[in-house]
């Protein structure tokens, strides 16, 4: 028999949840004192046991958005994936068992009316016949498990030919020395690639700040520039990860410097870096069809909605698709006049920066 217990988060025991066989930095104690300080979020924690015995953990968190939600994790926070997490391996149909029973949990026992998960490890293949809500995440991964010449063949002709191309240029990528400076510069190149689409970034500086200052000092987050010949910051990138999983979590570049391609063979010493430290798979931080050609597989996941009134999910879907369509309207010039309209629905972006 499953049961769910709530834990006090001063006695969450995250030496143990971050043991769990498929760990992410996502669920990890520094990642929400990140999110605790940029989004001021509580964690809701939940011990998974099993006759008795703990088997796993439930990693999320509370927030109120007119409605009280539990979410692992919710758009806006520039997180992709959370929920459970095991000591043990367990199979995907006993995931959405627990998923099945964990979403009732959170509804009727701790008083939410909506609960979010974003599964690293479920497709919608799993989900046929749970009789579960959920909608489909997409985007694209790469194996890191092949060796290097592999990955390199992988990757466009048009995408080799730029690596070799920088590196010929005289750029090299080397691992932040002034993490002040990274910042000021990531930032920087940042509201140049959205203002060439005539938006804003979807945060401030703070909150790339924030995941510095809580994610740097973990070994967990890699933080690379570009540089040209000359010695100036062209390109940067933020790649947080553990053992499972890298992510693309934001990347950008001046445009006067692409001509010296920094963006391609920064992302390719990325890979380099964490696959020696043995990191399995790269997430590449959502969809855009500029990642096709590091030769990832597109992949589907999945969100598993659970609600106390129906309308809820329907409203949230509506927001999120009227937000985009915003955004892409204001990218063409078309719906400015309406901007202040939408303000507060600019939590609803959950992925991280792209340099298109």
């Amino acid at each position: 028999m499953i049961r769910f217990s709530l834990l006090d988060l001063e006695a969450v025991p995250w030496d143990q949840v971050e043991s769990c066989v498929d760990h992410l930095v996502f669920k990890s104690k520094a990642w929400f004192d990140f999110l605790g300080e940029t989004q001021k979020l509580k964690p809701v924690i939940l011990s998974v046991a099993k006759d008795d015995k703990i088997i796993g953990f439930f990693v999320g968190a509370g927030i109120r958005k007119g409605v009280r939600i539990v979410a692992g994790p919710f758009e806006g926070w520039t997180t992709p994936f959370q929920g459970l997490t095991f000591l043990e391996p367990i199979s995907a149909q006993e995931r959405i068992a627990i998923y099945g029973q964990l979403s009732k949990y959170c509804l009727q026992t701790i008083g939410c009316s909506f609960f979010q998960a974003t599964d690293w490890h479920l497709t919608p293949e799993d989900m046929v016949g749970s009789g579960q809500s959920f909608h489909s995440v997409r985007g694209y991964r790469l194996d890191l498990t092949q060796d290097e010449e592999a990955l390199f063949s992988g990757f466009s002709s048009a995408c080799r030919r730029a690596i070799r191309k920088a590196q010929k240029s005289g750029v090299r990528v080397q691992e932040s020395e002034n993490i002040d400076q990274f910042i000021t510069n990531y930032y920087d190149q940042l509201c140049e690639v959205f203002q060439k689409k005539g938006n804003k970034p979807t945060y401030s500086r703070s909150r790339v700040e924030a995941l510095v200052r809580h994610l740097y000092g973990t070994g967990n987050l890699l933080l690379l520039e570009s540089r040209s010949p000359d010695g100036n910051c062209i390109g940067t990138g933020i790649f947080p990860a553990t053992k499972n999983l890298m992510q693309f979590w934001g990347g950008a570049s001046f445009r006067s410097h692409l001509i010296l391609r920094p963006n391609e063979i920064l992302f390719w010493e990325a890979i380099r870096y964490w696959k020696k430290r043995g990191v399995l798979e790269f997430e590449l931080g959502g969809r855009g069809a500029y990642k096709e050609k590091y030769g990832p597989e597109p992949y589907v996941r999945v969100q598993i909605i659970a609600t106390r009134w129906p309308f809820l999910a329907v409203l949230k879907s509506l927001a999120r698709k009227v937000y985009y369509g915003v955004r892409h309207w204001r990218g063409q010039g078309i719906l400015e006049a309406g901007r202040q309209l939408l303000v507060p629905l600019k939590e609803d972006r959950g992925d991280g920066a792209e340099n298109d």
